[in-house]
């Protein structure tokens, strides 16, 4: 037996310290110096926005900030063309919304207000039932009480 610090240890006591100090120790080492495994992330983008490059740009700068991800890119589509047959099966509806508003801000000269809802949708509506053709876009907002009663600032001098 030996006597650590004032107490009796004895000697199966130590070689179980030591085999814990060393079984603990070695799985730390394991644990901070172990290869971490990265996990992939796939994005699917169109060809145009690939060949740009800004999509290099962004992975470098996600994969330094995000040392767990491996980051690759899958480029689909025929540029332009691939665009639109992507907007006109996923997204037509929001396009035609999102081009409804930002046409109607344009023409009253103001932010939307909540009264312009039921306008917009009258736009969406009558753009489904026509084609989609850019005049009636135009017709709609023209005879529009909206437009029609737009207020024009008074101006100043002369």
């Amino acid at each position: 037996m030996s006597n650590l610090a004032g107490f009796k240890v004895s000697r199966n006591v130590m070689i179980v310290a030591a085999l814990i100090l060393v079984v603990t120790g070695g799985s730390l080492y394991w644990y901070f110096t172990r290869p971490i495994e990265k996990e992939s992330l796939i994005v699917s983008t169109t060809t145009s926005l690939y060949e740009t490059g800004v999509l290099d740009v962004l992975k470098t700068r996600f994969e330094a900030d995000n040392p767990k991800y491996n980051v690759s890119f899958i480029s689909q589509g025929t540029g332009l063309a691939g665009l639109q047959s992507y907007i006109r099966t996923n997204r037509e509806k929001d396009f035609v919304d999102n081009l409804c508003r930002k046409m109607l801000v344009y023409a009253l000269g103001r932010s939307l207000m909540l009264s312009d809802e039921p306008l917009i949708q009258r736009m969406n509506a009558k753009l489904a039932a026509g084609g989609y053709r850019i005049g009636i876009l135009v017709e709609s907002i023209a005879t529009s009480p909206q437009f029609l009663k737009k207020r024009t600032p008074v101006q100043k001098g002369g």
